[in-house]
């Protein structure tokens, strides 16, 4: 497991100065190095939302930390600890990477003064989504039937290692069309399951890749697969 250290000021001209790479409701991605993504969980972080950057205004980033103070604070009532269920569960996630051939989990954790402000991602370079790549192109049935193969087999290797991906869509699944690699993103959802308890069940996991198969096959785009 990877692990980086910053100061309040390290973490603001990471977000502020880095390669911007994307952001959504999960979080604001930005390039570490060229191996590495830096995902920020900026919900905490950022007092309001603009137009500029993207989306996020960055300029509104709150006062670091005392905000990690509070959260801290939050944390020991409602955990009892600093951290939370999902920076637990990803480190058990970690812990089975060794067991996976086809599929990268989340690299390590980013701290500020011991508290959990983002993930490290493996930079998947000279890829774009699956969503995006049938957006744009015109794909051959032996491509597609190579794609579903791939999102197969990896699929059965997460269930095999209780791994349950709560938003298994085609924008989370990223493609190069020249080499045919293939990666399933965004491990770091709140409701990923990573024990054999957990509500993602394999008949749910098998449904929804019946779903994004249909869907792909048929030559429709659907903003969330979740809702088919």
């Amino acid at each position: 497991m990877k692990t980086l250290n910053l100061s309040s000021t390290e973490l603001s001209n990471i977000i502020n100065n880095n390669e911007f790479i994307g952001n959504g409701s999960y979080g604001l991605v930005v390039k570490l190095n060229d191996e590495y993504l830096f995902k920020f969980k900026y919900k905490d972080f950022i007092d309001a939302f603009g137009v500029d950057n993207n989306g996020i205004n960055l300029q509104k980033l709150g006062d670091i930390t005392k905000i990690i103070k509070d959260r801290k604070q939050i944390n020991q009532i409602v955990y009892g600890g600093i951290e939370t269920t999902i920076v637990k569960m990803i480190k058990l996630a970690m812990t089975k990477q060794k067991n996976l051939k086809h599929t990268t989990l989340t690299q390590g954790l980013v701290y500020v003064d011991d508290f959990c402000v983002g993930y490290i991602l493996k930079n998947h370079k000279n890829m774009i989504s699956l969503y995006q790549y049938q957006k744009e192109n015109d794909i051959s049935s032996a491509e597609k039937d190579v794609i579903m193969d791939k999102i197969k087999v990896s699929m059965e290797e997460m269930i095999k290692n209780y791994i349950y991906l709560s938003d298994f869509t085609t924008h989370n699944i990223l493609y190069n069309p020249e080499n045919k690699q293939l990666e399933i993103i965004d491990f770091e959802d709140s409701l990923t399951c990573y024990t054999k308890r957990n509500v993602f069940s394999e008949k749910t996991m098998l449904e929804r890749f019946d779903k994004i198969r249909q869907s792909f096959n048929q030559n429709e785009l659907n903003e969330n697969i979740l809702n088919l």
